[in-house]
């Protein structure tokens, strides 16, 4: 990783607002870690991942909720607010925004 993604990345984290961050970038399998803060108007909330059909390429690793990490399994149900934290590769990544943020 580039020291300029590496400043990149902390920048992002700091602007208030942001609700799609880029943790880190993998530079060899073209797939980044990215911090997504769900929105009430995004398709996902309130369903269930089994219910959830994520782009191709990605997964939802874990999910930040009430101050908690949770290991998302099938029966976990995304609620407005949850941050999630996802891997996906570089070309996954706009529809998975789309679908997290609802932009």
């Amino acid at each position: 990783m580039s020291p300029t993604n590496v400043i990149l990345s902390l920048i992002e984290q700091q602007i208030p607002g942001l609700h799609f961050v880029h943790l880190l970038a993998l530079r060899h399998a073209h797939v980044t870690l990215v911090e997504a803060s769900v929105s009430p108007s995004s398709p996902i909330t309130n369903r269930t991942l089994a219910e959830i059909d994520l782009p191709e390429n990605t997964s939802i690793i874990a999910i930040l909720r009430g101050g908690k990490i949770v290991i998302p399994t099938g029966t976990t149900s995304i609620q407005a607010s949850d941050e999630i934290i996802a891997i996906a590769r570089r070309e996954s990544e706009q529809e998975l925004r789309e679908l997290l943020v609802g932009e």
